[in-house]
């Protein structure tokens, strides 16, 4: 798993651009996957990558992602499709929740504020965390229980109920799409190894479900470009982010032995591909 480090404005997605070249270059039929973190993202790296090579057809078999799409398309592949509830539906399951669980007594720190909108927003992103987390409703409750902690043990019944209503009506959220993601990649060891080349590109962040499905997708494609951005002797300040999210993907690395590949280099722009001309040396 090879891994690109740059400070902004030092040409990584030009890297990668690069490197999608050689490879279509050496198989023009190569599936490549691009993982992006916005569709914004995505537009403009497919428009940069037909404006590199105007004479060749990289556009064949190159797909880009964000990690929702990417959830989505392994589950697809792996013949799981899923029934993805929407946020406005996340909305109301949660009032309804919060209000059972109220008249039941079983909220009576959240009993007073249990019918605000405010509450019920502050409980779905808090939900997506413990799933970005990897944090099932089982070790949250006992947790809750062993520091017996009041607001913890509400927080774990809302969680639970949550889950179930959720569980019972055969529907995902957009994070627990990729839970089953990442266990599917698990028990199919099929999955992915059709990827010649996977990309990660414009990220400055991940969490612990995001590292883990690209180191573990990383395993499957035949090579694996990461970029990640740098702030030089700035790493416990305005770097500090940049810096959690390498030590979060090599962690990873290390879990799933995977060996990664660092490239501490700053790219020289003026050396891109050109249809016909010598590659960008890395």
């Amino acid at each position: 798993m090879e891994f690109y480090l740059a400070p902004v404005g030092r040409g990584k997605t030009d890297a990668v651009l690069s490197r999608i070249l050689q490879t279509k270059a050496r198989a023009p039929f190569a599936s490549v996957w691009a993982l992006l973190a916005t569709q914004r993202q995505s537009l403009d790296f497919r428009r940069r990558l037909l404006t590199a090579s105007p004479d060749q057809r990289v556009f064949f078999n190159v797909e880009t992602f964000t990690f929702y799409q990417l959830y989505q398309q392994l589950l697809l592949m792996a013949g799981k499709p899923q029934r993805s509830i929407s946020e406005s539906a996340r909305a109301g399951l949660i009032a309804v929740i919060l209000r059972d669980l109220a008249a039941r007594g079983d909220l009576p720190i959240f009993a007073p504020i249990a019918h605000t909108p405010g509450l019920a927003r502050i409980l779905l992103e808090f939900i997506y965390e413990l799933k970005q987390s990897l944090i099932d409703v089982e070790p949250f409750a006992a947790a809750a229980e062993k520091l017996a902690i009041p607001k913890a043990i509400e927080l774990a019944r809302i969680y639970a109920a949550y889950q179930r209503l959720l569980i019972s009506h055969d529907l995902v959220d957009r994070e627990g799409e990729g839970w089953l993601a990442l266990s599917t990649l698990a028990e199919n060891d099929s999955l992915g190894t059709s990827i010649d080349l996977l990309v990660c590109d414009g990220y400055d962040q991940f969490n612990p479900m995001q590292a883990r499905l690209l180191v573990q997708l990383s395993t499957r494609a035949r090579e694996t470009l990461t970029t990640l951005t740098t702030v030089p002797d700035r790493e416990e300040t305005v770097g500090l982010r940049f810096k959690r999210a390498l030590d979060r993907l090599l962690a990873c690395c290390g879990e799933e032995n995977v060996y990664p590949d660092l490239h501490w280099e700053l790219f020289n722009t003026d050396a891109l591909p050109r249809p016909g001309g010598e590659p960008l040396a890395a």
